[in-house]
């Protein structure tokens, strides 16, 4: 749960807004039914103390480091809320000088779903965030995204729906 952050060079990163919030609840909730949680907890995202003691907790910053964990997930669930890069920088070695413009190079990512799909037969729920565009639109995009890594849900969303506590969201079933 929560954002990675792309190296541009020793300092500064790509980030994107994602709290945590909602794969924290998500953890929350499975704990208290009595499931075993692990929870891969993006750097800087809020810890509740009770997931502290009781979850296994690992910290990603990279989709680098989410690829080592996709190789060796095991779990019978995998819940997947994580707002994860859609791209790599080439990072630069040291500070950029902020006195010249600069041009960034971005590439694709590998898909974390795809690497998961690939190392493991549980059920993973997916979540797919678009903005702008019809629901139709968005369930479309949902499901295609569903076949594609083999999921068993989907959770999807427009980003103009999201709340401070509580978001609108479709979701979607593999069985339909």
């Amino acid at each position: 749960t929560g954002p990675t952050s792309e190296p541009v060079d020793d300092i500064r990163v790509i980030t994107n807004r994602s709290t945590g919030y909602t794969g924290i609840q998500l953890a929350l909730e499975a704990y208290y039914r009595g499931a075993d949680v692990e929870v891969w907890v993006g750097k800087g995202v809020s810890i509740p103390d009770i997931l502290k003691a009781n979850a296994n907790t690992k910290i990603f910053e990279t989709v680098g480091d989410l690829e080592k964990l996709a190789t060796d997930a095991k779990a019978n669930v995998i819940l997947v809320p994580a707002a994860i890069s859609d791209f790599l920088i080439d990072k630069h070695q040291g500070k950029v000088s902020s006195s010249e413009p600069t041009t960034i190079q971005l590439t694709q990512a590998p898909k974390i779903l795809g690497l998961l799909r690939k190392n493991t037969e549980a059920l993973i729920v997916g979540f797919k965030a678009e903005t702008g565009i019809p629901l139709e639109e968005l369930e479309s995009r949902a499901i295609k995204r569903m076949k594609e890594h083999g999921l068993g849900m989907i959770i999807a969303n427009l980003i103009e729906d999201v709340g401070p506590y509580d978001t609108k969201a479709m979701i979607l079933r593999k069985d339909g």
